[in-house]
């Protein structure tokens, strides 16, 4: 019962399962650890993108106000020519005011808004925010410098009736100054209701445009759009500018929004939470799938943001997942052969130098002094023992080898059947296989050449040789000179 063996070796189901589900539960905690970096970085992405986002919108807003002083400042400018008076200490500070924040604006325009780093981010912010602040200041300083201006004009004007009065009767002074007193409080009416209509109109085509640029950065921002979407994205805010520099009314702007922005905003909200969605899906399979090609050594594949990348990504962690099940299965089979190996005394000496394609596991284990058991386990989970005499050379055994190694192999009989026992201890079915009996037909040299063994067990190997090769030169020359005294 102890020649060749041939068997069927696999995993308890059990312990096939336990096995699997502990690998199935690192994988995904390296999954879910790789999610959390994941999404931890597009929140930081986000923020800085809401960021710059805010630091344009401010810097647009500006460049907004900053017109709008400027045009105040060409009316004052206006009105002083026609009042034919000297440029007021007032209108001169405003004007220099109004430079200086201009130039405050391009100073803090010039920082690198692009960084990555959200506190310089939020810094230049802060700047745009005082800027901002200082300028609303400067702008309410705005009717006292119309009231110089008048005064100044007022002051000419005053100054003109002296010189009139002094060649015109006392009553037709009166009535000169009353006329030109009327003719001053009409002009500042006007101005003030030309101004007050035109801060409104202003203030109402602003709004709108205010309105506009938060439903668009409320739809788009910090929201990453695949390219053709962001074509989609780059037009409509192109028409957007294009509505905030055309000088439209807020008649027009309303009407734009509603017909042209609001359809196409929803349209593009619409895609870019299907997108967001697709990609939710595609970074946790994609994290999945880089977990087991981590786990299985395998270079993973590269694959676009798309739906049939999903499922080809689910395909192959299928395929991995059961090449890994396959490969856990394997390396417990091998470690609990030479752990009984081990423990019924059979010392591992190595492996073979080259093993054949398919072959999993190969041990060649001290059985005595001159023999040894060679166990092979392949990738289709047959499992064979042999057992074999030692020697540094291929060759056939004697007859005399023979007849010792069916002894070897009979004594062998009750450590196979005990091996058999511990394998299934550990959780192996022994399927019934070939169990050949011990027979000198069977009989074996291992060429330890073949086998990746130390030294010393190459070298005994050796020395056996010479010894039983010296031992059977002295038998025949015992018989030899046996026969020549008989003759």
């Amino acid at each position: 019962m102890s020649g060749p063996k041939d068997s069927r070796i696999s995993l308890e189901e059990m312990r096939r399962r336990e096995m699997e589900r502990r690998r199935r539960e690192e994988l995904e905690r390296k999954r879910r650890e790789a999610e959390r970096r994941r999404l931890e970085e597009e929140a930081r992405r986000k923020r800085v993108k809401d960021l710059q986002d805010s630091i344009a919108c401010s810097s647009r807003e500006l460049d907004t106000a900053l017109g709008c002083g400027r045009e105040q400042l060409s009316g004052l400018k206006k009105k002083i020519a026609e009042f034919g008076v000297a440029p007021t200490a007032e209108y001169q500070k405003l004007t220099r005011d109004v430079e200086e924040v201009a130039q405050e604006i391009v100073t803090v325009r010039a920082r690198d808004a692009a960084t990555e780093n959200e506190q310089p981010l939020r810094d230049i912010l802060a700047d745009f925010k005082k800027v901002s602040d200082k300028f609303r200041r400067v702008l309410d300083d705005t009717p006292r410098v119309l009231a110089s201006i008048t005064a100044a004009y007022t002051e000419k004007l005053t100054s003109e009736i002296a010189e009139l009065a002094a060649s015109l009767a006392e009553e037709e002074k009166r009535r000169r100054e009353a006329a030109k007193e009327e003719q001053i409080r009409k002009a500042e009416r006007e101005i003030r209701e030309r101004d007050e209509k035109l801060r409104q109109e202003r203030e109402a085509a602003l709004s709108e445009i205010s309105e506009m640029e938060t439903l668009f950065r409320k739809t788009v921002s910090g929201r990453e759009a695949p390219s053709e979407v962001q074509d989609e994205i780059d037009a409509l805010e192109s028409m957007l500018r294009a509505a905030e520099k055309g000088g439209h009314n807020a008649e027009y702007l309303r009407s734009f929004a509603a017909i042209s922005l609001a359809p196409r905003l929803s349209a593009i909200g619409k895609k870019l939470a299907d997108y967001e969605n697709l990609k939710r899906d595609y970074g946790i399979l994609s994290d999945e799938y880089l977990a087991v090609c981590q786990e299985a050594g395998v270079a993973p594949k590269t694959f676009p943001v798309s739906k049939t990348s999903l499922n080809f990504m689910k395909a192959e962690i299928d395929v991995i997942q059961q090449t890994l099940a396959k490969r856990d299965a394997e390396r417990y089979i091998s470690n609990a052969i030479n752990e009984v190996m081990e423990e019924m005394g059979y010392r591992l000496m190595g492996g073979l130098r080259e093993r054949p394609a398919g072959i999993v596991k190969s041990g060649l284990y001290r059985f005595n002094d001159s023999t040894a058991v060679s166990v092979t386990y392949d990738s289709n989970g047959d499992m064979c023992m042999e057992l074999g005499a030692l020697d540094t050379e291929d060759r056939e055994p004697d007859v005399q080898e023979a007849a010792s190694l069916k002894r070897d192999m009979e004594s062998f009989c009750a450590g196979y059947r005990r091996i058999r026992e511990k394998l299934a201890e550990k959780g192996l079915v022994i399927h019934e296989g070939i169990e050949l009996p011990p027979d000198t037909e069977y009989a074996q040299v291992f060429n330890l050449s073949d086998y990746d063994v130390a030294d010393a067990d190459y070298r005994e190997a050796e020395q056996n040789r010479n010894r039983s090769i010296s031992v059977t030169g002295q038998e025949n020359a015992l018989r030899h000179l046996s026969y020549d005294g008989e003759q």
